[in-house]
């Protein structure tokens, strides 16, 4: 009597922040012979060979599933089913698209629908069960095929005899299926010359040397399309001269090849040339440049994919890569430098480099011409783009630099229009650059720069310095701003008009935001602790901050857990952040002043703002940015502005601070205007912590 088989235990990884799903799910999903293995987040790097039969994700509070553990991609995890718990039906959407082969299941009231997610959870498991039995009967089949071969065929190369197995007619064709007599000439006849002379010549070379052969060829299948054979053939080892043929339809494997080959040269979001073969092609264009026929490359930037994200998601921002690779194709493709009849080796190459980043080789193109061509790309891209319901402006930065003017070298030419791409980009995006060598050198510093400041960063380089803000009634300190200072020992000081835009380049701004907020509640208690009268600081928060999941929440938290009263924060947002949505940014801005912090207006009128957003965003202070502040006491309509600004201010119930006060003159014109607050070098440049607390004393005492 046989032993009765046991069926192994269903494994159930259960990937959540919170430690209660975890006991919900053993309990839950028992009764149907399920383990579970609990884990957090960052506990799935594991062993890379472990796999479970299903993946319960808990993807509620705002969890990003394209933030998962690459190795959760790594071969044969890729392919485990997984159930993602969401926190309601618009949640269960959004990452359900794109995401295939997932399936999700919403929250009710904050609880999971437990009986429907065991249910999934079975018919999931069932399903990939039957998926790998069919994998593995698939791979046995074609692995018993590629050693064994579909048809078998033999021949005598004295005596010009035959033997085939019945498959051989099937695979060469119908015409093929009433052969009279086996006879090598015949087979041969089949097939085209030029396969039928590489068969001859490979049967003859085997006959005399022996060793084994391949021969490969098309012929033309029942149904009309084409097929691929392969034959396999080796003399036989008993002395004579006889040949052995193994004959395979490898058409399917050619053609997944082929897809191969598409994947690795041309980006599946774009249909563009990958970075890799785009380098290869522009090495092959490089190689045959020269000054009478000259080869252009252009870098180009897309300017604001990062708000698009911030805006409309990441699905928002493939979207707009997608249209923008479009545009490109079509703004290339139209120009009047283009040649009218274009051949292979002139035919322009797009490929995208990786992110917003895209190139262009433009080989017959001189300076010259490909300055009129970039221009074109520049004009074409300030129409705005249709993108999920969203009219959106992307505007380009594009640099150019020529073979072999610039450089033979296409390391070289591809740094060179890089730089100039920088510089394009610094000047205010929306505009192309020609190449200078001086570029070069600019181009490095930003990468020293952005690289060492990851190391500052973690080595505790940076400071934070505090700017006092002075009540112009009596002349004592209101408040401070806290603004990040870099003294780097390789560097030396690095400007926050530098590190600060380069950080946000890199994904490092919300580390230096993080940094700046929790200096200053170190030092709020130290100023209480001096004994000085309190004051408020005030923290210079990004768009890309305040769009994280549960900003405010972690904001309230962090104040409590460091004992600083809330209200004693005041967090400077820019007139940009309008550009991630009005309604978004006020109901972000809304939960954090519930708490008790207060949220300031930053550079008002540099020129993004209307008097919507001062009525849309709820605001406690407008600070009045110093290019409006500048020719205050040289211009009598620069006071109009500005008297019109404050009288604004102050109707919305607002105090307004004048930034970058230098001159007695225009404070004494801002004291007649009767703004609330200055803040500039007339009065104090940042100070450190200790520093300020004597300027405090100092101003109390006067």
């Amino acid at each position: 009597m046989s032993e009765p088989s046991h069926k192994p235990p269903m494994i159930v990884w259960v990937v959540a922040a919170q430690e209660a799903l975890w006991r919900e799910a053993a309990e839950a999903l028992a009764p149907i012979g399920a383990s579970v293995v609990a884990m957090h987040w960052g506990e799935l790097a594991g062993d890379p060979g472990a796999r479970p039969d299903l993946l319960l994700l808990d993807l509620r509070g705002g969890v990003d599933p394209e933030k998962e553990p690459a190795l959760l991609q790594s071969p044969g995890r890729d392919r485990i089913p997984r159930l993602l718990l969401c926190d309601d039906d618009a949640a269960v959407d959004a990452v359900l698209a794109g995401a295939e082969g997932h399936e999700a299941v919403a929250a009710v009231d904050g609880a999971v629908p437990w009986s429907r997610a065991v249910a999934r959870v079975k018919r999931m498991v069932d399903q990939a069960a039957e998926l790998s039995t069919l994998r593995s009967e698939h791979d046995l089949e074609v692995c018993a095929r590629e050693l064994s071969g579909t048809a078998v065929w033999a021949v005598d190369p004295d005596r010009g005899l035959i033997k085939c197995s019945n498959e051989i007619t099937v695979a060469l064709g119908e015409q093929q299926h009433q052969w009279k007599r086996n006879d090598w000439p015949e087979l041969l006849s089949s097939i085209s010359p030029g396969a039928a002379r590489q068969l001859t010549l490979a049967v003859e070379t085997i006959a005399k040397r022996g060793g084994t052969r391949a021969v490969e060829h098309t012929v033309r299948g029942r149904s009309g399309e084409d097929r691929i054979l392969l034959h396999r053939i080796r003399r036989l080892e008993d002395g004579s001269r006889k040949i052995v043929g193994a004959m395979i339809d490898v058409t399917e494997e050619r053609e997944s090849f082929r897809r191969l080959q598409k994947l690795a040269h041309f980006d599946g979001l774009t249909g563009l040339v990958t970075r890799h073969h785009f380098l290869s092609k522009l090495g092959e264009a490089v190689g045959s440049a020269s000054s009478e026929n000259p080869l252009s490359l252009l870098y180009i930037d897309l300017d604001g994919l990062k708000a698009v994200n911030d805006r409309l998601g990441h699905r928002g921002g493939d979207l707009l890569l997608r249209y923008a690779a479009g545009r490109l194709r079509n703004a290339i493709r139209d120009a009047p430098e283009m040649p009218s009849r274009v051949c292979e080796s002139e035919r322009p190459i797009l490929g995208r480099l990786g992110g917003d980043e895209f190139s262009v080789i433009l080989p017959t193109i001189d300076r010259a011409r490909a300055e009129r061509m970039a221009e074109q790309i520049v004009e074409a891209f300030r129409e705005p783009f249709e993108v999920m319901g969203a009219r959106l402006t992307a505007t380009t930065s594009i640099g150019i630099a020529t073979a072999p003017l610039d450089s033979g070298v296409p390391d070289e030419l591809v740094r060179y229009a890089d730089a100039a791409m920088y510089e394009a980009k610094g000047q205010g995006g929306d505009r192309w650059h020609v190449y200078q060598a001086r570029l070069s050198a600019t181009r490095d510093r930003r990468r020293e720069v952005r690289d060492r400041l990851r190391v500052a960063l973690a080595e505790g380089e940076l400071e934070v310095h505090y700017q006092p803000r002075i009540r112009l009634r009596n002349g004592h300190v209101a408040s401070a701003e806290a603004l990040m200072r870099w003294n780097s020992p390789e560097l030396g000081r690095v400007s926050p008009a530098e590190f600060i835009p380069l950080a946000e380049e890199a994904g490092l701004i919300t580390a230096l935001g993080d940094f700046a907020l929790d200096q200053a509640s170190r030092d709020l208690r130290r100023f209480d602790d001096a004994g000085i009268d309190p004051i408020r600081i005030s923290v210079n928060v990004s768009g890309a901050q305040l769009m994280e999941p549960g900003y405010g929440e972690n904001l309230f938290c962090a104040l409590q857990q460091s004992g600083v009263d809330p209200t004693r924060v005041e967090l400077e947002v820019t007139e940009s952040v309008a550009l991630l949505g009005l309604d978004r940014v006020a109901t972000l801005l809304r939960e954090i002043r519930t708490t008790g912090m207060h949220v300031a207006l930053d550079d008002f009128g540099t020129g993004y703002s209307s008097l919507g957003v001062l009525l849309d965003l709820p605001l406690d202070c407008l600070k009045l940015d110093h290019s409006v502040i500048r020719d205050l006491h040289t211009n009598p309509d620069a006071a109009s502005v500005v008297r019109a600004m404050i009288v604004m201010g102050h109707s919305l119930g607002l105090s307004v601070v004048a930034e970058g006060v230098t001159e007695r003159s225009q404070e004494q014109i801002l004291r007649e205007l009767d703004c609330d607050e200055v803040q500039g070098f007339l009065f104090s440049p940042a100070l450190p912590a200790d520093e300020l607390i004597e300027y405090i004393r100092g101003t109390t005492n006067r």
